[in-house]
C-alpha cells in the first residue's frame, strides 16, 4: 500500500517537473527566440535591397477642401487637371481636415511649419495681426519658448536624426522652420536639388520637407483670392515627388499648414502607405485617421503630424505600398475613375464639416450676447409681473419658460443641420446668427405657449406642474450636456455653444458655456429636491442626490466622455454641499474643506486613471499629470490663469474698467435684492408677495456659490457667468412660479390684502 503510494507521489512529481520543463523552453522560446529570428529576417530584408523609408510632406498654405471643389469645374484647363489630380490621390490616399490653429487666432504659413516641426503650438512672432517674413532661427526659438506650450523648435527633425539616423531636407521658403540646425539637416531651393541630395543620402531614411506656397501667399490674406495659384502648385509639387522619387516608394503628407486668409479647418492627405504602419494616428485594427488631440476621425491637429512622422519612421519594415496616384483619366471621364469618385465624396463630407466649423465660430459670439440681452429682458419684464399683491403668475411662466427654451434648444442645435442653412460653398451665411437666435426664440416662446395652455386647460395641480417643467429643463440640459458627447461624440462639436474646430480649444466632451447651462439647471432641481425632503426620508433624499450628483460628474470628469476637470470639481462641490442642506447640516468651514476635498479627491483619481493611458489617448488630465511628475505643470497653470485674467489686464485700463463696472453693478443689486426680501417679510415694497416664497435665500445661496467656484475653476472666467445665468434666471423664476401658485400661498394673499388695508 505505501510503495504503490509512494510510486503515485513519483509520477506525480515528474508529472510536474516535464511541465515545468516544457513552460520554460516555451517561454525561452518566445521571449529570445522569435525576436531574434524576427531581426534576422528583418535584416534579409534589407540585405535583399529594400529602400530605406522616405517621408515626403507637401506643406501649402490657405487651401480648403471647398476651395479644390470649386477649382475641378474652373475653365482654366490647368487649374481644372489640378485639382482633379489632387482629389484623384485623396481618393486613393486617406483625406482629413487639419486644424493649424497655433497660439494665436492668425495662422501663418511660417507658424504652420513651425508647429509641424515644433509637435506643439508654436507661432513666430507676437504680431496677431499681420505674417512675419523676416524670421530668423535665433528669433523663433526665442519666442517659442515664451508662449508656455513647451514647444521646442525643431524636435521633429531632431528625432529622426538621432533616433532613426534619417537626414533631413528642405524645400521652400518656409520648410527649413521645421528641421533643424545640424548637419543631417539640408535647405535646398528645388525638389530637383532635393532628389539630388536624397540620392547622395541613399542608404539612410530620409525625411522631405517641401513648402510649395506659392510666394504670394507670405502675408495675411494675399492667398484668400488666389486658391487657383495654390492648387497648380500644390499639384506641380505632388506630381514632381511621385515621379523622381517612385524608386524610393515615398509615404506622402499632404497638408495646407496655415489659414491666414479665412479662418476654415485645411486640407490634408495621407498615402495608402501609412495604413501599413501602427501609428498614434490610427488605432488598431483601423484605417481611418484619428488625432490623438481631437479623438475624432478625419479630423487631425498640425501638431499631431509630428508624432505621425516620428512612428513612421520607428515602425517596422511594410509590404510594398500602393503606388501614388498618377492622373490617368481626364475630364471627360472622370466620372468612371473610381479613385476620383471617392475622393470626391469625401471631400464633399470634409467640406461640409468645415462648414459647420465657420458657422459655429460665426455664431457663437452673437449668441453670447443674445443670453445676456435675454437675461436683463427676462429681468426686466419679471419684475413688472412680480409688483403688487397680485402678480400676473402665468405671464410670469410663459416668460421664464421661453427664457429657459432658449439655452436648452442651444444645447440640441447640432441635431438639424443648421449651418447649411443659405450657406455658400465655401463658407455660411452672414446672416447666419440672427436666423438662428429669430428661430429658436420663436420655437421657445411656441413651447412655452403650449406649456402654459395646456397646464391651465388639463386643470392640472398647477404648482406640482410647473416644479415638473423645472425638473424636466435641468434633466434635459444635463441629459444632453453630460451623457449624449459619450454615445456620440461629434454631436456637441461645432454646435451653437461653442467648441469647434477653428477655435480648437477642445474637441470633445463637455465644453464651457454647455457646462454652465447644465450645471446651472442641476443645481436649481437637486436644491429643490433637497428641500422637498421631509424629515422621515432625508437620508435617502441625500443619498439621491449624491447619486445623480456622482453619475454626472463620472460622465463630466471621465477622460473619455466629458474630460471636464474644472467643470467636475465645482459640481462635485456643490453637490455634496446640496446633500448637507437636506440633512439639514450646518456649513462649517471645516465641512466645507471636507467636500471640497473629497470633490478633489474624485477629480484626481479621473485624472490619474488618464495618465496611466498610451500618451497619444490621453486628455488634458492626463498630460496635466505627466506634467506634474516631470516638473513642467507650471507652464500649463501660468497658460490656464493667463486665460482667466489676460482679457482684464491685456487692453490696458478697459479690462479693469470693464471688471469696476461688473463688480459696482454686482454688489448695488445683491443689496437691492436683500433689502427687497427684507421689506417682503414685512409685508411692504413692491414685492410683498416674494414673503410667501419659501427658502429663496438657500437657492441664491447654492447659485451664487456654484457661479463663484466655476468662473475660479474654468479658465472661460466671467463668461461662464452669462451661459449659467441664462439658465439660473427662468429656472428660479420658475421656481418662484410655482411657489405663488400655491394654495396655501393664495390663501395667505388674503392676510396681505388685509394688513395693507
Amino acid at each position: 500500500m505505501n510503495t504503490a503510494r509512494h510510486q503515485h507521489v513519483a509520477i506525480s512529481q515528474a508529472s510536474v517537473w516535464r511541465a515545468l520543463i516544457a513552460l520554460t523552453a516555451l517561454f525561452t522560446l518566445i521571449v529570445f527566440v522569435l525576436p531574434t529570428a524576427g531581426a534576422l529576417s528583418t535584416s534579409q530584408n534589407n540585405s535583399q535591397g529594400l529602400a530605406p523609408r522616405t517621408v515626403v510632406v507637401v506643406g501649402t498654405a490657405n487651401l480648403t477642401w471647398a476651395d479644390l471643389l470649386q477649382a475641378q469645374s474652373s475653365s482654366d484647363p490647368e487649374v481644372n487637371l489640378a485639382a482633379l489630380g489632387i482629389l484623384q490621390t485623396a481618393g486613393e490616399g486617406y483625406p482629413v481636415s487639419l486644424v493649424t490653429r497655433t497660439t494665436r487666432s492668425l495662422t501663418c504659413p511660417a507658424d504652420g511649419w513651425l508647429t509641424l516641426g515644433a509637435g506643439q503650438r508654436v507661432n513666430g512672432s507676437a504680431d496677431d495681426g499681420n505674417c512675419d517674413t523676416s524670421l530668423t532661427w535665433e528669433s523663433a526659438q526665442h519666442f517659442a519658448h515664451t508662449q508656455h506650450y513647451q514647444a521646442t523648435v525643431g524636435s521633429l527633425a531632431s528625432t529622426v536624426i538621432t533616433e532613426h539616423g534619417a537626414h533631413v531636407i528642405t524645400v521652400g521658403p518656409h520648410a527649413w522652420l521645421a528641421g533643424n540646425n545640424s548637419a543631417s539637416s539640408t535647405n535646398v531651393d528645388s525638389i530637383d536639388e532635393a532628389f539630388r541630395e536624397r540620392t547622395a543620402v541613399s542608404n539612410t531614411p530620409a525625411l522631405i520637407l517641401i513648402d510649395a506656397t506659392p510666394s504670394s501667399c507670405s502675408d495675411k490674406g494675399s492667398c484668400f483670392n488666389h486658391s487657383d495659384e495654390v492648387i497648380v502648385k500644390t499639384w506641380q509639387a505632388i506630381s514632381q515627388v511621385t515621379n523622381e522619387f517612385s524608386e524610393y516608394s515615398p509615404m506622402l503628407v499632404v497638408a495646407s499648414l496655415s489659414d491666414s486668409g479665412r479662418l476654415s479647418p485645411q486640407l490634408g492627405i495621407f498615402s495608402p502607405a501609412f495604413a501599413h504602419t501602427q501609428t498614434s494616428l490610427i488605432p488598431v485594427g483601423s484605417t481611418d485617421f484619428v488625432g490623438p488631440g481631437t479623438h475624432q476621425k478625419g479630423l487631425v491637429q498640425t501638431r499631431s503630424l509630428s508624432s505621425l512622422i516620428t512612428d513612421t519612421f520607428a515602425a517596422p519594415e511594410l509590404p510594398a505600398p500602393r503606388s501614388l496616384p498618377v492622373l490617368s483619366c481626364g475630364s471627360s471621364e472622370s466620372s468612371s475613375c473610381e479613385s476620383l469618385i471617392l475622393g470626391r465624396d469625401a471631400a464633399e463630407r470634409l467640406q461640409d464639416e468645415d462648414l459647420h466649423a465657420q458657422a459655429s465660430r460665426l455664431v457663437t459670439l452673437p449668441i453670447a450676447i443674445a443670453l445676456i440681452i435675454g437675461i436683463l429682458i427676462t429681468t426686466t419684464i419679471s419684475a413688472c409681473l412680480l409688483r403688487g399683491n397680485y402678480p400676473q403668475t402665468r405671464a410670469l411662466a410663459f416668460t421664464a419658460s421661453t427664457s429657459a427654451g432658449f439655452p436648452l434648444l442651444l444645447t440640441l442645435g447640432n441635431s438639424v443641420p443648421w449651418w447649411r442653412l443659405g450657406a455658400r460653398p465655401n463658407a455660411p451665411a452672414p446672416w447666419l446668427p440672427a436666423t438662428i437666435i429669430l428661430g429658436i426664440l420663436i420655437v421657445s416662446a411656441l413651447i412655452a405657449t403650449m406649456l402654459v395652455t395646456g397646464i391651465a386647460r388639463l386643470s392640472m395641480d398647477e404648482p406640482r406642474a410647473w416644479r415638473t417643467v423645472v425638473l424636466a429643463l435641468a434633466a434635459t440640459a444635463s441629459a444632453v450636456v453630460f451623457i449624449v458627447p459619450a454615445v456620440n461624440q461629434r454631436f456637441a462639436l461645432n454646435g451653437l455653444l461653442g467648441m469647434n474646430t477653428i477655435i480648437a480649444g477642445r474637441f470633445f466632451g463637455v465644453s464651457n458655456p454647455a457646462f454652465a447651462v447644465a450645471s446651472a439647471g442641476l443645481v436649481i432641481a437637486l436644491t429643490m429636491w433637497a428641500l422637498a425632503a421631509p424629515p422621515s426620508s432625508r437620508w435617502v433624499h441625500a443619498l439621491g442626490i449624491g447619486i445623480v450628483g456622482a453619475v454626472a460628474m463620472s460622465f463630466d470628469a471621465a477622460p473619455s466622455v466629458g474630460a471636464d476637470v474644472g467643470g467636475a470639481l465645482a459640481l462635485g462641490i456643490i453637490v455634496l454641499l446640496v446633500m448637507m442642506q437636506t440633512l439639514r447640516w450646518r456649513l462649517t468651514i471645516r465641512r466645507f474643506l471636507i467636500v471640497t476635498l473629497s470633490a478633489f479627491t474624485l477629480v484626481t483619481a479621473f485624472a490619474l486613471y488618464d495618465a496611466t493611458r498610451a500618451v497619444d489617448s490621453q486628455t488634458h488630465a492626463g498630460h496635466f499629470i505627466t506634467n506634474l511628475s516631470n516638473g513642467q505643470s507650471l507652464a500649463t497653470l501660468t497658460r490656464k490663469v493667463r486665460a482667466l485674467v489676460g482679457p482684464l489686464i491685456d487692453y490696458s485700463w478697459i479690462g479693469p474698467l470693464i471688471l469696476l463696472v461688473v463688480v459696482v453693478i454686482g454688489v448695488h443689486l445683491w443689496q437691492k435684492t436683500h433689502t427687497i426680501l427684507a421689506l417682503s417679510q414685512q409685508k411692504q415694497g413692491p414685492y410683498p408677495r416674494l414673503a410667501l416664497a419659501p427658502h429663496g435665500r438657500t437657492y441664491l445661496t447654492n447659485c451664487f456659490i456654484m457661479l463663484v467656484i466655476e468662473v475660479a475653476l474654468n479658465d472661460s472666467g466671467l463668461l461662464m457667468v452669462g451661459y449659467a445665468l441664462s439658465m439660473m434666471v427662468p429656472l428660479l423664476l420658475l421656481v418662484l412660479t410655482s411657489s405663488l401658485m400655491d394654495k396655501r400661498t393664495a390663501s395667505s394673499c388674503l392676510d396681505v390684502l388685509k394688513e395693507h388695508q
